[in-house]
């Protein structure tokens, strides 16, 4: 976990016992559906819980970035009384040359200002 100013960035990990190749979380829109949110393809993804940042840029309809400032827009482009968002993600990856793909929830707390991905 790291902490950019104000946002905690969590990481991701594998916690199988095999390592995932071209590992990559699909694209998510906001909640009012402004900004979105597209996630780098990670390579090689190793076995036993090495964690990996979550690498990112914001599209937010006029021009791409990776500033604090557009994962900030993304973030609070909500409701003002709502205050955690969730995202159903995609995960897809590579196993033993196999395509698979995890079901995921994205989730920001604007309380705490976490930002995590978690799958079953």
């Amino acid at each position: 976990m790291v902490k950019f100013r104000q946002y905690t960035i969590h990481f991701y990990a594998n916690v199988g016992g095999r390592i995932a190749t071209y590992v990559e979380i699909q694209p998510v829109k906001s909640v009012a559906g402004i900004h979105m949110i597209n996630f780098e393809i990670t390579d090689v993804l190793h076995a036993n819980a090495h964690y990996h940042s979550i690498r990112h840029e914001i599209n937010d309809g006029h021009k791409t970035g990776k500033s604090l400032q557009m994962l900030r827009d993304f973030l609070h482009n909500c409701p003002a009384q709502q205050l955690t968002e969730e995202f159903d993600v995609v995960i897809s990856y590579m196993d033993m040359g196999e395509q698979k793909q995890k079901n995921a929830i994205m989730r920001f707390d604007l309380n705490t200002k976490k930002l995590t991905v978690n799958y079953n």
